[in-house]
């Protein structure tokens, strides 16, 4: 099962610093078959969304867009918490 979301901050690529929680929530909605545009291959899970010790706000909103997402979607969500770095 393909995974989509984004782990942590160091890891994120430079675009997503550009984008809002409303933003980064539709490209998982749509990454998971949510929205209007179809890909080609879905994600089934909507993970593993990293969280680090130091929880940055990159990273809360990139848990808190894939928390929408899911909950819009009913795709289930893991997220990897710290601890495990």
């Amino acid at each position: 099962v393909m995974g989509t979301g984004f782990y942590l901050e160091h890891t994120h690529p430079e675009w997503l610093k550009t984008m809002d929680v409303d933003a980064v929530t539709e490209f998982i909605v749509n990454d998971v078959g949510g929205g209007e545009m179809q890909p080609t291959i879905l994600a089934g899970l909507i993970g593993e969304v990293g969280v680090s010790k130091d929880f940055t706000s990159e990273e809360r909103k990139s848990l808190r867009a894939s928390a929408r997402a899911s909950r819009i979607t009913g795709v289930p969500l893991s997220i990897h918490l710290p601890g495990w770095e």
